[in-house]
């Protein structure tokens, strides 16, 4: 690495500084962060001489948020097939294995692909790793709990050198100002969390609590995220596993290399590891801190929904069951059954969405054909933008293309109209509407290939059955949902396009006409003299889809394959699976719920 060391130190001079109080250092304000100045005189080299690669991968975070435990994870991922009996993990700290681009840039013989970390805010990181396909993932944390954190290593790391520990509450109060290492937290977290929106195939966010509480749904989805996903052997050896038992906090921490060794900078590794709590917070800052801290979170972050402690509250509250498929529970929130990570995402839909006027949006019960349905409507929209040859169904799956509202709120920056999709029951807008033992009978499959890939046994249909028809399901009961739309597009014919699956397969090209008129974007008289509407129909049927390569072998970011959204799509494929008795009460209960409304 180059530096100028004389045109740095005369940067010093003119920016503004504030002694620390920890030691005898000064944090100094670049480019509206803090940083001490060693960390500067490394830093200005690695933005000006830094190269990224297209297939770098770059760790980055505020200090003490999990770097250490997310680098031992990337790694692992990453060189999992490439290890010897020793790994290297056992005889070298993470933070050494995985090198800080501040400290030094990377070697042009390190083995690809480059395994790098920093601390850099997004806005100040070079051009290359901007503009290159490289991959970021981001990793943030409860800010009380970097502080305490932060606070501790210091007093490990100054300690050393015989100087006294800082005063929490002096401390504290400079956090809280934002003058701390690489702060203020809240500019970094959002650069890169507002970064992930805009570019989720480029940057992935992590959450430090989220990540401790499904350790192995996260490293699977970290590794199809950066290209190395597990193959279907991998996990039926429960490999994902082993990386995370491998990674644990206490088998790092007691690892021989991390209780004794020392990193380069000369602080011993194992000031590295102290407890990885969540919430230790608590047993340090007063009450009055505490408060002080939570204003400050919910102020940078309330619109945001990063720091929202009220969901687990809200969790806490609700009444749950234990889902016969896979570790997971469902809860009743509003009326409907959901899963804790689709709720977290709904909350946020629900209070930080702003629809526009013309915003297209796709809504169902899960499996009543919505994969068909964006398909469908993203052909019609985008007819006239897209190269038949190079279509974008071609090379990405449908969900990809039209995403689900649960999951992320959409861009500012997506091509207008927006086309969007949700499975929230109350949600005023299109929806496609399936047969409920289909329904029943099509999610059942989906399960069955979603868990089956991580190794859980088959489920008794007949257990599965009865808390369908008791409306325990993903997003029912399905009578309020369908119901709820249908009542709402007699009253809004205008705004709501009610759709039947059955109706939809027996005459595709008539109901593709009348979405394109509802949508406002009707054939005109030569597109339907030159067949636009059948060349649509034929591009998105069924089987074309299915044997679609990007179908077939793809998997979504979160972690599901892509074949697993395509089995039969047939009408009446319940009478294949329900026992007499089953249908009978299936049949039943559907008269019931519907029978008054003659859908």
């Amino acid at each position: 690495m180059e530096r100028d060391d004389e045109k740095i130190d005369e940067i010093l001079t003119k920016l503004e500084k504030i002694k620390d109080p920890v030691g005898d250092i000064y944090r100094y304000n670049y480019q509206g962060f803090w940083i001490q100045a060693f960390t500067l005189k490394g830093l200005i080299p690695f933005q000006t001489q830094f190269e990224a690669r297209d297939d770098d991968i770059i760790l980055a975070s505020c200090p003490k948020s999990g770097t250490t435990w997310l680098k031992s994870l990337i790694y692992s991922i990453v060189n999992r097939n490439n290890n010897s009996n020793i790994n290297p993990l056992f005889t070298a700290n993470p933070h050494d294995l995985i090198p800080m681009l501040e400290l030094s840039l990377p070697m042009e013989n390190m083995i690809k692909p480059r395994l790098l970390n920093t601390h850099i805010p997004y806005p100040s990181l070079p051009p290359s790793i901007k503009d290159s396909h490289c991959k970021i993932v981001y990793i943030c944390r409860n800010p009380l709990d970097v502080f305490v954190s932060h606070w501790h290593f210091a007093h490990r790391f100054s300690g050393e050198d015989d100087i006294e520990p800082c005063h929490l509450e002096e401390c504290f109060d400079m956090f809280c100002k934002g003058i701390h290492a690489f702060g203020p937290f809240w500019d970094h977290i959002l650069g890169f969390w507002k970064a992930s929106l805009e570019m989720p195939h480029k940057i992935l966010f992590l959450k430090y609590e989220e990540l401790m509480k499904d350790n192995v749904f996260f490293i699977t989805k970290i590794a199809h995220f950066l290209g190395f996903p597990f193959s279907k052997e991998e996990e039926h050896c429960r490999v994902p596993q082993q990386i995370e038992q491998l990674c644990s906090f206490e088998n790092l921490k007691n690892m021989d290399v991390n209780k004794t060794g020392k990193h380069s900078l000369g602080m011993s590794n194992s000031s590295f590891f102290r407890k990885g709590e969540i919430g230790d917070w608590v047993n340090y800052l007063t009450p009055q801190m505490a408060e002080h801290g939570k204003k400050l979170i919910q102020e940078k972050f309330g619109e945001s929904g990063l720091m929202d402690e009220k969901i687990d509250e809200i969790l806490a509250k609700l009444e749950k069951i234990k889902d016969p498929v896979g570790d997971i529970c469902r809860y009743n929130y509003q009326g409907f059954w959901i899963q804790e990570f689709s709720l977290k995402g709904l909350i946020s839909f629900q209070t930080q969405f702003e629809a526009r006027d013309d915003d297209i949006i796709l809504t169902s019960c899960p499996k009543s054909g919505t994969t068909w349905l964006k398909s469908l409507i993203f052909s019609i929209i985008n007819r006239n933008n897209n190269n038949n040859n190079i279509n974008p169904l071609f090379t990405t799956n449908p969900h990809d293309l039209i995403p689900l509202l649960e999951l992320s709120l959409p861009m500012e920056t997506m091509i207008k109209p927006r086309l969007l999709s949700t499975h929230t029951p109350y949600s005023s807008l299109p929806q496609s509407i399936k047969n409920p033992l289909d329904v029943f009978v099509s999610h059942w499959h989906f399960s069955h290939k979603l868990f089956g890939e991580n190794n859980i046994e088959p489920y008794h249909l007949e257990e599965c059955f009865d808390m369908f028809c008791k409306g325990i399901h993903a997003f029912g009961p399905f009578w309020d949902h369908i119901l709820g739309f249908w009542k709402a597009s007699l009253e809004m014919p205008h705004k709501i396009l009610f759709l039947k699956y059955e109706e939809l397969k027996k005459d595709v090209v008539f109901f593709i006409k009348m979405i394109a008129d509802f949508l406002g974007f009707p054939f005109s008289k030569e597109e339907e003299h030159c067949g636009v509407p059948q060349q649509i129909e034929q591009l998105c049927c069924f089987e074309n889809l299915k044997n679609m390569d990007v179908n077939k072998t793809g998997k979504r970011l979160i972690g599901m394959s892509n074949s697993s959204f395509f089995r039969k799509g047939e009408t009446g494929d319940w009478v294949n699976y329900l026992t007499p008795q089953m249908a009978e009460r299936g049949k039943k209960l559907i008269q019931e719920k519907f029978g008054e409304f003659g859908l």
